[in-house]
């Protein structure tokens, strides 16, 4: 009698089937231990690698043993009638450990590897359509995180790791593929879940900004920059980086598709040059300042577009001290030197005499214009010959009481 077959799934849920029947596998050990060397995928797993996954650093005594009693249920499990110490055909025991004997019939991870590298190939041989939709195959293998619905300590074993940051790049490189295919939507789906599991991930959010417009969902595209801005600078304090950043840019000079051929990412922000008649694409350039801000008048958070200053040459008088804004008063109202004052605000890099009185001083008083007064020490001596010319004055001595 033949081996029935046997499919196995952990590119979302833990699943297993045996002649198209689902599975039930079990208590959570043994999910977990079935879930470990599916992400080996055909590969040894040790035996102190599987202690470590289940227990972490404090196994107990009995673990080994633990271990060899999962091992057995799961055989039995996918082997009905097997033996109590028989071997089986798909968990052996291999190089200290054990293994699943599994091929990309019968797991969905291998068939996931063999379509990324089929789609890998197309792209190098220059057909990105068929790349693009080698890449959506391999993606529509996945349904969710790897291995959801076993225990977050087993999860954060580094097989599992890998897997998802694989996962990741292969939604990257399918994004690569469908711009330069002019395929935009048929990686959409799958650059949405990603960014969904990974909002931090600036290579992958500039991706899906790149993908929503070339699919003709601009505003879409420019809202999700705007709160991938939001967050970066809300959860880690940082602005947007370069790709990020280049994306916007591409985004709104409505040229999505070079950035699948390498666009040039230079910042002008960081060299300061503008040329004339290109403001708006300085401001496209320029980074999102790192506080988030709020708008007093519609309430909503988001990044503040940056607009490099004029340059003294060409910057008026009122525009130089228009950009300054004074500190607010103690008690709440506008200072004399915001921008809703009446008064302007004086021009601070204007000379200023070093006798000017400081901002501190009280005014002093208008002073009437007057012939020019000679040096203080002229005007003493002159008083002086003055005083003895003039003779004795009034005696104003004491006089004594009579």
């Amino acid at each position: 009698m033949g081996l029935e077959p046997v499919r196995f799934s952990v590119l979302g849920p833990v699943r297993a089937w045996r002649a198209g029947t689902e599975l039930d596998l079990g208590r959570p050990q043994e999910r977990a231990l079935l879930a470990l060397v599916l992400v080996r995928a055909d590969q040894p797993v040790g035996m102190g690698e599987i202690v470590g996954a289940l227990w972490g650093h404090r196994p107990p005594h009995s673990a080994v043993n633990v271990v060899h009693r999962l091992v057995g249920a799961l055989r039995r499990l996918l082997e009905p009638g097997l033996p109590a110490r028989a071997t089986g055909r798909w968990l052996v025991r291999d190089a200290g450990g054990y293994r699943l004997l599994t091929d990309s019939g019968s797991l969905d991870l291998l068939r996931f590897r063999e379509l990324r590298d089929q789609a890998r190939q197309a792209a190098a041989e220059g057909v990105p359509a068929r790349g693009a939709e080698l890449f959506a195959q391999a993606l529509s293998l996945w349904q969710g995180p790897v291995a959801t619905g076993i225990g977050a300590e087993v999860r954060a074993h580094a097989a599992f790791g890998l897997l998802g940051r694989q996962y990741v790049t292969a939604v990257q490189e399918a994004a690569d593929a469908a711009l330069l295919a002019g395929l935009p939507g048929t990686v959409l789906p799958a650059l949405q879940q990603a960014a969904a599991e990974h909002p931090l991930d600036e290579p992958l959010l500039s991706r899906l900004i790149l993908a929503l417009a070339a699919d003709a969902r601009r505003a879409e595209a420019l809202s999700t920059y705007r709160e991938a801005c939001a967050r970066l600078a809300g959860e880690l304090g940082i602005d947007a980086g370069p790709e990020l950043r280049e994306a916007h840019r591409t985004v709104l000079l409505n040229d999505p598709a070079t950035a699948a051929a390498d666009v040039s990412r230079t910042d002008v922000a960081e060299t300061g040059a503008v040329a004339p008649g290109a403001e708006e694409t300085a401001a496209i350039r320029t980074p999102c300042s790192a506080t988030a801000t709020r708008s007093p008048s519609t309430g909503s958070s988001g990044c503040r577009i940056r607009r490099p200053p004029p340059s003294p040459a060409s910057a008026t008088p009122t525009s130089r001290w228009a950009t300054t804004r004074a500190p607010a008063h103690p008690g709440g109202r506008p200072s004399s030197c915001s921008p809703d004052s009446a008064t302007p605000t004086p021009n601070r890099s204007a000379p200023v005499s070093m006798n000017a009185p400081s901002d501190s001083a009280p005014p002093e008083r208008a002073r009437t214009p007057g012939p020019r007064r000679r040096p203080r020490s002229t005007r003493a001596s002159t008083d002086v010959e003055n005083f003895l010319s003039q003779g004795p004055g009034p005696d104003i001595s004491p006089r004594e009481s009579s």
